[in-house]
């Protein structure tokens, strides 16, 4: 699941929690106004209908509260973020590439090209920086062909969101 979809999730159910909780505050403070006061009188007919013993509200009250419990376990689950996932080769397939493995990757592809003698890779969220160390031959075409060289790599992988590639070329 992704956060984008939690995140809605989030939204839809903040935006129904918080009328509720403004009218119950201003029940509570004695001065309901606008659609407080509407949620406020709405919750005053229902309260003095219902007997807080009666088994259905206890059982209702059970399940909110197990919901509620789940909601704060997947907000605190951190899903597949270190994971970039894979395009869907076949059907019910499911792969992913960490961002270790990532940079990795890109590290061997940068350390391949002639004239690069070291590279450091940092891959955080939609970026990827590489570094090198230039030893010899022209800057600009060491980038280009450096740039060439992992761009093809990454769309190679599949991935469903490529990282952009930041390239960062030094000489010695």
């Amino acid at each position: 699941m992704e956060r984008a979809g939690r995140r809605w999730r989030a939204v839809l159910t903040a935006g129904a929690v918080v009328p509720c909780c403004a009218a119950l505050t201003a029940a509570g403070a004695g001065r309901p106004s606008g659609l407080a006061g509407v949620l406020a009188g709405l919750l005053d007919g229902v309260v003095s209908a219902v007997r807080l013993t009666d088994g259905w509200l206890v059982a209702g009250g059970a399940v909110v509260a197990l919901l509620g419990v789940a909601m704060v376990v997947l907000a605190l689950v951190p899903g597949r973020l270190r994971e970039g996932s894979g395009a869907r080769l076949l059907p019910g397939a499911d792969a992913a590439l960490d961002r270790r493995g990532f940079g990795a990757l890109l590290r061997d592809a940068t350390l391949r090209m002639p004239g690069i003698a070291r590279a450091r890779v940092r891959v955080r969220g939609r970026r990827a920086v590489v570094r090198a160390v230039l030893v010899f031959g022209d800057p600009a075409e060491a980038r280009a062909a450096l740039t060439a060289e992992l761009r093809a790599l990454r769309d190679r992988l599949g991935l469903v969101r490529p990282p952009r590639l930041v390239i960062r070329i030094a000489p010695a």
